[in-house]
């Protein structure tokens, strides 16, 4: 079967098995079923005290979004920036934990919903990590999906199979 090779054409197979897009001649296929997870999360404190704490941080902060947010479990996009002391600059009354996360998504989710996110990475990471809220920053940035480029498309292009009005 031949798909149009034209900008932004969306082709769904008549069974429903799959989603064929179609952008600038490349051909994406996604299965039903399968998501592109929007959240893309930054993690930066110093390199002393974040570098061993990497792989717990990763799995905190991707339950508290899955849980929050009703994003894919399978889907996890984190990088995260270790830094040196002279690259890190915080004001007095945090410690040496002092963590700054940043979370990118598409916009529509409630109020409410990134509250919980929120509330939610404060206690687990406090509970797991014995790190107090007081050294934990966490910012939350909704871009439109237009304004982001995934796999060849924009992400108001992109099909996806879960809510961002959460």
């Amino acid at each position: 079967m031949a798909f149009p090779a034209f900008s932004g054409f969306i082709y769904t197979i008549k069974q429903q098995l799959c989603v064929m897009m179609v952008h600038y001649g490349v051909h994406i296929l996604i299965r039903k079923g399968e998501a592109i997870s929007m959240a893309q999360v930054k993690v930066f404190g110093l390199k002393e005290h974040l570098a061993p704490l990497k792989a717990r941080y990763s799995e905190i902060i991707h339950a508290c979004i899955v849980e929050a947010f009703k994003l894919p479990a399978d889907k996890k996009f984190q990088r995260f920036f270790p830094m040196e002391q002279d690259d890190f600059y915080f004001a007095p009354g945090r410690t040496e934990a002092y963590t700054v996360i940043e979370i990118s998504v598409f916009e529509g989710r409630s109020t409410e919903s990134k509250k919980q996110l929120i509330h939610l990475l404060f206690e687990r990471i406090r509970n797991e990590l014995s790190i107090s809220p007081e050294d934990i920053e966490i910012t939350i940035f909704e871009t439109p999906q237009s304004n982001w480029g995934i796999r060849g498309v924009t992400g108001d292009e992109l099909k996806l199979n879960y809510k961002v009005n959460v």
